[in-house]
């Protein structure tokens, strides 16, 4: 998490830094770890919420993600990619993964 200019964990500190640095977006984009729990949240979606058909998986998450229902737009996109792709998981893995990578999801307005 030095990216995200985490403390040091033997100090004190009253005040995180505010920075936005390249490092933090190409963190969230190629980090490992970020690409595991995009597969973990799209094997939860598919395994957890079998009962639901595509189109409510993606507003399913996208409230999750954002707090806020998805416009009819969003939901298409996400349905045209899951679609296209030849693997439901491969495809509901890059969906997690732009969520993550939303500006949406960093940043509160």
């Amino acid at each position: 998490l030095a990216a995200f200019d985490l403390p040091a964990p033997m100090t004190a500190v009253g005040r995180r830094n505010d920075s936005n640095v390249p490092a933090q977006s190409l963190v969230l984009l190629n980090d490992p770890f970020v690409h595991e729990m995009a597969t973990a949240w799209a094997t939860s979606v598919l395994e957890n919420e079998s009962r639901f058909d595509d189109e409510e998986r993606a507003r399913r998450m996208w409230r999750r993600a954002f707090a806020v229902p998805p416009t009819d737009a969003d939901v298409r996109v996400i349905l045209d990619h899951v679609t296209a792709s030849s693997d439901p998981i491969e495809g509901w893995t890059d969906i997690a993964h732009a969520l993550y990578n939303a500006k949406a999801f960093i940043h509160l307005d």
